[in-house]
């Protein structure tokens, strides 16, 4: 009797577990609204999630060939301007590289690493991708940048 009960609290216990992580992957980064029957696009604040593409691998040497000597000091955004992806990747090291190569160049960029969580049936999948961001007066440039910047 003891047993069981134990055996249906675990199971409960874990279906919450699984709910709960799962649920992490459609909240809204910039403002935590759920996201479930949108997750593409946020209908509280806006947010829009790019589509993961396998993005071109950075080439170290056409950032190195193509460094500025001088540091350029960074734009400071208007007030008006958002947050907009321009990059995401599984490989920390090239979004690291490409993030600095930006900043270099005078463009505010940050890089968060997040987690994707897919449900495979009872099997919770996480893998971590990494994101880099600027604001969107620098987009074309730094899209420039990007594309420059990896193999295609």
């Amino acid at each position: 009797m003891c047993v069981g009960a134990g055996v249906i609290a675990i199971v409960s216990m874990i279906g919450v577990m699984r709910r709960n992580r799962a649920s992490r992957y459609y909240e809204c980064p910039e403002c935590g609204y759920d996201m479930r029957k949108t997750p593409d696009r946020c209908p509280e604040c806006g947010w829009r999630r790019q589509a993961r593409s396998r993005p071109g691998k950075v080439d170290v040497n056409r950032l190195l060939a193509t460094a500025p000597t001088d540091i350029i000091a960074v734009r400071t955004p208007e007030l008006s301007e958002q947050r907009i992806v321009i990059y995401q990747t599984d490989h920390h090291v090239d979004a690291e590289a490409l993030r600095e190569h930006l900043i270099a160049r005078g463009i505010a960029c940050e890089m968060a690493g997040l987690q994707s969580t897919h449900l495979t049936g009872a099997i919770v999948r996480s893998q971590v991708y990494y994101e880099l961001t600027v604001w969107s007066g620098d987009l074309e440039t730094a899209k420039a940048l990007v594309e420059m910047a990896t193999c295609s």
